[in-house]
This record gives C-alpha cells, sequence and structure tokens, in this order.
C-alpha cells in the first residue's frame, strides 16, 4: 500500500507540474516594399511615310521598324521618310511588354476632307514581346501600312488626335 500511495503521489505531483499547451500564440509580422520609377512612353520620331505620288492602281507604302520603306504601285518623291520611334523610360534592369494595334486595325490619317488608311502594324521588340529598360530607358521601333488608292487626292495627310486618328502605343512592366 505505501508503494501505490508513493506511485499516487508522484504521480500527482508530475500532473500538478505539467505546462499546458496554449489554445493561442500571437507572432508579431513584417512588411516592405520596393518602390521602382513609374514607366512612362513618348514619341521621339513621328512616323512619316515621305512624299508620295499614287499610281494608277491601288498602292501601298510600308515602313519596316528596321527604317526601310517598301513600294507597291506608287512613286516616291524624295528620300524623307521614317519609322516611328517611341522612348520608354522606367527602372532600370526591369522589362516591360509592348502592345501596338493589331495587324488588322486601320487608324486613318486626314487631309482635312480625304482619309488615308494606315495598318498592318509592327514594332520592334515586337507586339506582345518583352523589352529591358538598360540605364532607365529602351527605344521601340514601329512601322505600318500606308493604302494609297488610285486617284488620291494631292494634299498633306496627318494624324488628328481629336479625330481619334492617333495610334496607341502601350508599355507595361512585366
Amino acid at each position: 500500500m505505501k508503494t501505490l500511495t508513493r506511485l499516487f503521489t508522484i504521480i500527482l505531483v508530475s500532473f500538478c507540474t505539467m505546462q499546458f499547451a496554449n489554445a493561442q500564440a500571437t507572432a508579431n509580422g513584417n512588411a516592405s516594399v520596393v518602390i521602382i520609377a513609374p514607366i512612362a512612353i513618348g514619341e521621339t520620331t513621328p512616323m512619316n511615310f515621305g512624299t508620295i505620288v499614287p499610281g494608277t492602281v491601288n498602292g501601298t507604302v510600308t515602313l519596316t521598324t528596321a527604317g526601310a520603306r517598301n513600294l507597291s504601285n506608287v512613286t516616291a518623291v524624295g528620300a524623307g521618310f521614317a519609322a516611328a520611334v517611341f522612348t520608354v523610360t522606367g527602372q532600370s534592369g526591369y522589362t516591360f511588354v509592348v502592345d501596338i494595334p493589331a495587324a488588322g486595325t486601320a487608324y486613318n490619317i486626314s487631309d482635312g476632307t480625304n482619309t488615308l488608311a494606315v495598318n498592318g502594324w509592327s514594332s520592334n521588340p515586337a507586339d506582345g514581346a518583352t523589352g529591358t529598360l538598360t540605364g532607365g530607358t529602351a527605344t521601340i521601333t514601329v512601322g505600318a501600312v500606308l493604302a494609297v488608292p488610285t486617284g488620291t487626292t494631292a494634299g498633306t495627310y496627318n494624324s488628328v488626335k481629336a479625330l481619334g486618328q492617333t495610334y496607341p502605343v502601350t508599355v507595361n512592366y512585366n
């Protein structure tokens, strides 16, 4: 019986000195953020198809992103032409994606009365591709196709922003 009493005392003392698991615990969390320069884009060279004489059938003028001009059923007068150039600025080392109008989307240029369609968009970096901001800047070139119908009226044709005739070039950080 003495042994049983001793055993019972040992169990009781052990039970009273045990620590019970907590039903709740608290930890402190930390927060941080990295702020980078906003991404921006601006046109540095406007798209210029040059001076063109319409042909006897519908023609086109294609500006490539490499700076070439290809003529079909039109005649060029002079050498003044250029693919568009845009400068992207933002956080150095970060990448961005380019978004230009879909190839079949036409934007018009106008002489105030008549319009000509510009479509067949291309860019370098390509639409949907990634560019890198080196030293906080990058360059995008944009080419397109100008449709020149037979009998196009002589005049200076330009994009008119107020009429929604400018084309969008969008960049977003990845």
